[in-house]
């Protein structure tokens, strides 16, 4: 019963946001009315904490909130727990996107890390988190707490050694 609910967690894109960084009228005041009744209000999102930014300055939601795909809840600007993936396998994962020449996101804290400045990444940048924090090769891929790591494979491309890398977890 809704008398019985003490947590509501919601999903942002698609459900909370449609487009841009806010949030409708008519889901603000189902924000504000949830809190006022006493229950608490959470973002599960596949976005990095910045990519929130904006939606919990409009709301004054202060968390905490699951980013990342679930790999780390935070509140505020605190980091309260996270679950790196293994070290070993994001360098290899690494290596074998820039020897293939694929785009990938490597997400750390509340940055992230791409393997080139590719033009056709920059609307996402632009929508959700703000510009990369630098190249993938910049970081210790092997001991820099790796959260998230995406990859964008094209249509036909083999996934093997991804999929092969993801029986490091």
């Amino acid at each position: 019963t809704p008398a019985a609910t003490r947590t509501v967690v919601l999903d942002l894109d698609g459900t909370t946001l449609d487009r841009g960084p806010h949030t409708s009228a008519a889901v603000a005041a189902a924000y504000r009315a949830a809190r006022a009744a006493g229950v608490a209000v959470v973002f599960a999102t596949g976005r990095l904490p910045t990519g929130t930014t904006s939606l919990l300055a409009q709301l004054g939601h202060t968390g905490p909130d699951v980013v990342h795909n679930g790999a780390a809840v935070v509140q505020d600007e605190a980091e309260l727990v996270s679950w790196p993936l293994p070290g070993e396998a994001c360098a290899e994962l690494v290596g074998w996107c820039l020897e293939q020449q694929l785009y990938a996101e490597l997400y750390v804290g509340r940055g992230f890390w791409v393997t080139d400045r590719r033009a056709s990444a920059q609307p996402l940048w632009d929508e959700i988190s703000g510009a990369p924090d630098g190249l993938v090769t910049e970081l210790d891929a092997a001991r820099a707490g790796i959260v998230k790591a995406t990859v964008n494979v094209p249509p036909g491309g083999s996934t093997d050694p991804v999929v092969a890398l993801a029986g490091w977890l």
